[in-house]
């Protein structure tokens, strides 16, 4: 066994010597007084030497931790010369190459306006602070760093779901062999992170201040496409992002539904369409169904549609204050608590219709076409009866 004193006074000879510790670890000392450790071992019935870095920069204690390292690449059946040039390799592969890699293949499986946001605050927060480092060497330092950043703006929640991101990145390097753990990792359950915000929806369900803020929307005098997806807003309660994104190939005219695919869940929904609804998509369809798959094209370019910041900016164009009156989601909210209280709508029928991937009392999970008649008259039932809020009381 080896000690810094016996490596210390070891002076160099006319041809190179060796110095053996003990499990395949030894000190080469050559002849311009340079020491070099050296570890040696058998992987697959072959004899292999690595080197484990020069002293003093690398002490006798470091270079027994980078041995037991390697030995237990053994145990696992690794080579530690093959795991070395592995980890060379990976140190060229930047956050932001991994990055793009995981998104091309994860956003395969999303809707396109769910992959938009998850590219934007990827890109906007992430790999503009991280991205140009290699994967290997980043730190759960580094991680903390972008997290505590986007949390400086007053973004709690984004900077919960950036680190999300920077996680599941993390986590597809280290599968395809990028890295061997996920930094990201350590921070789960240490506090550091910022928690949950459960933002308040603006949400009146005070029937008389609905019918003034439905009366508002009728007032709108900006884009079409926009004016008809806030009066649609209304009468289908669906998420904002699945409305902007509603495509004309969903609309069943002769059934009266509109069919599409829930963007939380994945899972197929109907939303049966009122006269009041059918009537808004045949006017818009005469007027932008020749231009685009997209039931709201964008001005600009039809080939997209419009964005759910559209709806707000025409809620605030209209005076509506969407931190305290209503928000396009808001109206979820308000449909919940209106068909049961006033409509008198069983909660499952209601839950269903919204879309929730919930069991019903009977434990049954969710059917696109369960309650299916019982929601049509209600969908009918909830037009009509917003029909009614809006009309001017004497």
């Amino acid at each position: 066994m080896l000690t810094e004193m016996k490596i210390r006074h070891a002076k160099p000879r006319e041809k190179p010597y060796k110095l053996y510790d003990s499990q395949g670890l030894f000190l080469q000392v050559y002849p311009n007084g340079s020491k070099l450790w050296r570890f040696k071992y058998v992987f697959a019935g072959k004899h292999k030497l690595i080197s484990l870095g020069r002293y003093p920069v690398v002490s006798l204690a470091k270079a027994r931790e980078k041995r037991n390292e390697a030995r237990q690449l053994l145990l696992e059946g690794r080579d530690p010369s093959i795991e070395r040039q592995k980890r060379k390799a990976a140190r060229l592969v930047t956050f932001a190459r991994v990055a793009n890699e995981w998104y091309e293949n994860m956003s395969q499986k999303w809707t396109k306006s769910h992959a938009d946001k998850v590219w934007y605050r990827m890109n906007k927060y992430a790999i503009r602070k991280i991205g140009k480092l290699p994967i290997a060497d980043i730190t759960t330092q580094d991680v903390v760093r972008v997290v505590r950043d986007v949390e400086k703006l007053g973004y709690a929640d984004t900077a919960r779901r950036v680190f999300q991101v920077i996680r599941a990145v993390m986590k597809y390097a280290m599968v395809m062999g990028y890295i061997d753990r996920n930094v990201a990792d350590a921070l789960v359950g240490t506090g550091i992170l910022p928690s949950r915000q459960h933002e308040h929806m603006p949400a009146p369900t005070d029937p008389a201040e609905v019918g003034r803020i439905l009366r508002m929307l009728e007032e709108y005098n900006g884009s079409f496409v926009v004016k008809c997806a806030i009066m649609l807003a209304p009468l289908l309660f669906v998420r904002p992002g699945e409305l902007v994104a509603a495509r004309w190939e969903e609309i069943n005219w002769n059934e009266k539904t509109w069919e599409y695919k829930v963007s939380k869940t994945h899972t197929e929904h109907i939303v049966p369409l009122s006269r009041q609804a059918l009537r808004i998509f045949r006017e818009l369809y005469s007027v932008v169904g020749h231009l685009s798959e997209w039931c709201f094209p964008a001005v600009r370019n039809p080939n997209r549609h419009i964005t759910t910041t559209a709806l707000v900016a025409a809620l605030r164009r209209l005076g509506i204050d969407t931190r305290k009156e209503i928000t396009t989601h808001g109206w979820r909210a308000v449909a919940r608590t209106l068909l049961h209280e006033k409509l008198a709508y069983e909660a499952d029928v209601i839950e269903h219709q919204l879309g929730h991937r919930v069991p019903d009392r009977l434990g049954a999970a969710y059917n696109r076409t369960r309650f299916l008649e019982q929601r049509r008259r209600m969908m009918q039932d909830w037009a009509d009866y917003l029909d009614a809020l809006k009309k001017p009381r004497g």
